[in-house]
């Protein structure tokens, strides 16, 4: 069994620009974090508010074809009950802002396994981790976001493709453009990236 890595930035950082969905990221994570430090500089018990994921918040956007939550909300105010998921949803998202500057990922079970060296913060079980990773996932919902722009996945293979396709990728260093054509891969395939959203393609297939 491959060993875990923690998701924290390697020493070598990459020098690429960060573009407008990172920016965005980084935005609402220094915002809430920010929220809660405000609060507790004015002695006053920090909350944070996270989309209501139920039945009765959601409605069919036919335009893009899939459910969106709506704008109700839950507020979750500091308190001895609710102290360690705070402290565990605002490492999620520290670790998101490190992953996001840096151009890295983590996959949702790495996520859980480096709780465990936050103390009396660590996560005890799995689905308790991705109860509080999909928290943050509904607020970043709000803003346009995916978990994929938290940087955080859910399984470390994200498929592959083969045929009559090329893709136009991006140089993780320059930023130039790389042209990547799926047919010339022999017996293999193309793995097919985390990051997904800056990739275009070239095919004859009719849609």
């Amino acid at each position: 069994m491959a060993k875990k890595q923690d998701p924290k930035p390697s020493a070598h950082k990459r020098t690429r620009e960060l573009d407008a969905l990172d920016k965005k990221t980084l935005a609402l994570i220094e915002r809430t974090a920010g929220g809660v430090r405000t609060k507790i500089d004015a002695q006053t018990l920090p909350e944070l508010k996270f989309p209501k994921r139920a039945l009765s918040n959601v409605k069919y956007d036919a335009s893009i074809g899939y459910f969106q939550l709506g704008r109700g909300v839950i507020s979750r105010a500091l308190s001895v009950n609710t102290v360690k998921s705070f402290a565990q949803t605002l490492r999620l998202m520290s670790i998101s802002k490190e992953m996001v500057e840096n151009d890295d990922f983590a996959t949702k079970r790495e996520a859980y396994y480096v709780s465990k060296n936050w103390g009396d913060a660590k996560f005890n079980e799995q689905p308790e981790s991705d109860a509080v990773m999909d928290d943050i996932e509904a607020l970043a919902s709000l803003e346009g976001l995916s978990r994929e722009q938290l940087r955080y996945y859910p399984e470390e293979h994200g498929g592959a493709v083969a045929g009559e396709l090329v893709v136009i990728d991006r140089d993780t260093e320059t930023g130039r453009p790389i042209e990547i054509d799926c047919t010339n891969f022999g017996t293999g395939s193309y793995a097919i990236p985390h990051s997904v959203e800056h990739l275009k393609f070239e095919t004859k297939a009719k849609f």
